[in-house]
């Protein structure tokens, strides 16, 4: 979702369901949608339907599926459902001009994109230690307190310029210029 260009999910990646491996080619990939723990995950109510389910296992129906993750605050299915919301708002993701940023760690991707009069910057630690960096300076930042807001991250105090941002292991922090 933070990388620059048109982000793309297949159904299903929204809550983490499994493929069936077992199955030849492209037909692995194309399970039926798990909508509910109830018969069939909630594809069908008929006795055999036309493609295979999987009830049983970590990621069969009954442990993985809609119904269940949809109100779930800590479920992937409600961090997917936010992190579209932020793409959606975040213009500057799909349509900006972008740049990798060295932040001084190399386990850690940062790219600014800016269009318009919009910025942000995000942040992703790809190693399993955790990771301090600082953002290098921009002129416009350094002289007004507060100037890039958090708007998705999986921890971390609000942003002030010059902070050392800390990253948990896998962490990640996207900050949005804010007027």
């Amino acid at each position: 979702m933070a990388l620059p260009g048109t982000p793309v999910l297949l159904y299903g990646d929204e809550i983490g369901m499994g493929e069936d491996l077992s199955l030849p080619g492209r037909l692995a990939v194309r399970n039926p949608m798990q909508w509910s723990p109830g018969q069939a995950g909630g594809f069908s109510a008929g006795d055999k339907p036309y493609r295979p389910v999987h009830a049983d296992g970590p990621y069969g129906y009954r442990a993985v599926n809609v119904a269940d993750q949809r109100h779930e605050p800590g479920s992937l299915y409600s961090w997917v459902a936010q992190a579209i919301r932020v793409r959606r708002s975040s213009p500057e993701l799909g349509w900006g001009e972008w740049r990798i940023l060295d932040v001084g760690d190399p386990r850690v991707l940062a790219i600014e994109t800016r269009w318009r009069d919009h910025q942000m910057i995000t942040l992703h630690n790809l190693s399993a230690e955790p990771a301090q960096v600082h953002l290098p300076d921009h002129p416009d930042e350094a002289t007004e307190e507060g100037r890039m807001r958090q708007v998705l991250g999986d921890a971390g105090p609000p942003y002030r310029p010059g902070q050392e941002i800390t990253l948990g292991r896998y962490g990640f922090r996207w900050l949005r210029r804010t007027d």
